[in-house]
């Protein structure tokens, strides 16, 4: 613990400041619902917007025993490779994250 916070200590992060509160201008009149279904489900969950309870917006399905197993056996693969990710790297594949969402793709 005393090791990553003198890494901490050297490390620039940059400016943290809020994002503007933009209007609500997405136009939903061509908002068409879509299902996806998942391969091992046993069931089926309607979701609609929270602002408008008339649009359906997804359904999820329920998953198996077996996708549950399969879900968390990749992420225990996946953490073995994130885990070995320099601390700077996965800051700044965060950090770029949060820009995309904030700017292009929010």
């Amino acid at each position: 613990m005393v090791r990553s916070v003198r890494f901490l200590h050297n490390m620039k992060l940059p400016p943290i400041f809020n994002e503007p509160v933009l209007g609500r201008s997405i136009d939903f009149s061509h908002f068409k619902p879509t299902t996806i279904k998942v391969p091992h489900s046993n069931g089926a969950t309607k979701h609609y917007a929270p602002f408008d309870h008339n649009i359906h917006t997804h359904t999820t399905e329920l998953a198996t025993e077996k996708t549950v197993n399969e879900a968390i056996n990749n992420a225990l693969e996946a953490r073995k490779t994130w885990s070995q990710t320099p601390f700077h790297t996965r800051a700044a594949i965060f950090l770029k994250a949060a820009s995309l969402l904030a700017g292009k793709y929010r």
